[in-house]
């Protein structure tokens, strides 16, 4: 069960399960945002009826699902999909966004961690923060991170300066 960040509606598609869950991890000034709610509706709105044996089914959903992940990329909001083939849980959150299932170690959402991967298929009560100066702060800076998430993120912040 991959994770997949979802940058086109193919890759809605491509994530899709038997059944899916769609979790907003995003703070409440995003989900006040009037663009924040049109997009989401738009990219969800035809979640239902996509189904990945139907060929026509990207083009139907393709040009309001690649308009609303534009607009939701243009906010700074990541779609994410911890998809298998029984289920697809697609997450909806700031851009980064860090989180901890449980007592599990501090991941980043939307990198491709087996760890990470684990924690979101089971579930359980979490935590999220936008940057990881909030995660550490919240753990008294001393964060239990995943070595894998605490790479990903050291070389995303690199290729951003």
């Amino acid at each position: 069960m991959p994770v997949i960040r979802i940058t086109t509606p193919q890759d809605v598609l491509a994530a899709l399960g038997a059944r899916h869950s769609v979790h907003e991890w995003i703070s409440a000034t995003y989900r006040a945002e009037p663009l924040y709610q049109a997009a989401t509706r738009a990219l969800l709105a035809g979640l239902d009826e996509l189904d990945r044996d139907d060929p026509a089914a990207v083009p139907a959903y393709g040009a309001a699902g690649a308009a609303a992940l534009g607009d939701l990329d243009g906010l700074r909001v990541q779609v994410v999909a911890a998809a298998a083939p029984e289920r697809t849980r697609y997450f909806i959150a700031n851009d980064p966004c860090f989180f901890r299932i449980g007592e599990a170690d501090v991941h980043l959402l939307g990198v491709d961690c087996p760890a990470a991967l684990a924690e979101l298929d089971a579930g359980g009560p979490y935590r999220w923060w936008g940057s990881p100066i909030l995660a550490s702060r919240a753990h008294d800076d001393a964060a239990p991170w995943c070595p894998t998430c605490r790479d990903a993120a050291a070389r995303a912040q690199e290729g951003e300066t």
